[in-house]
């Protein structure tokens, strides 16, 4: 299933947030939540796995939250403004991650010609940019669909990888890609 997901990891010293469709394995709970839900998965060390799952943002819901964030924004800047420490100390300042730097599985999806030697060619310069294959399936047609499922790969040298098979001559479609949740 592709689901819409926020993901957000502590790295150490920078913090990878991302927002974007993913596939979801479907024996994830994750996968089960559907219509004008929402849910929030939560690996802590404390917890383990946990999942909170209810009614997602209506009108109502919505603007309590704003209205409540700016209430507190307001009451730590006027706290601040008069010298008092505020009640909850902000965190320390940590960079956010690169896109580029994000390492995760992916689908992959391209639109070739039927010639000899193109599957070769697109799999060659994967791998040059360390990206690995997990799984692939080839189709038969006009264009002929290449589908790959990769390991972990890092989204920088994916998107390099990318970038140099959609200009060779043979590709038909640019590349479609879909991040796989892990």
């Amino acid at each position: 299933m592709i689901k819409p997901l926020a993901i957000a990891r502590d790295c150490g010293d920078t913090v990878e947030c991302r927002v974007h469709p993913a596939l979801v394995p479907a024996h994830w709970l994750l996968a089960d939540v559907s219509g004008a839900k929402n849910a929030v998965y939560v690996q802590s060390y404390a917890l383990g796995p946990s999942m909170y799952y209810g009614a997602g943002a209506g009108m109502l819901p919505t603007a309590m939250s704003v209205v409540s964030d700016m209430i507190e924004i307001a009451r730590n800047t006027f706290l601040r403004a008069a010298g008092v420490a505020s009640a909850r100390p902000l965190p320390p300042a940590r960079q956010l991650r690169p896109i580029a730097d994000i390492t995760t599985r992916y689908y992959l999806r391209f639109g070739v010609s039927d010639k000899p030697g193109v599957l070769g060619q697109v799999m060659t310069i994967l791998g040059a940019h360390d990206v690995s294959i997990a799984q692939l399936v080839q189709t038969s047609g006009d264009p002929v669909w290449v589908v790959v499922l990769t390991h972990e790969a890092r989204e920088g040298d994916l998107r390099a990888a990318l970038a140099e098979i959609d200009q060779l001559a043979f590709v038909r479609q640019p590349t479609r890609v879909i991040r796989i949740a892990s």
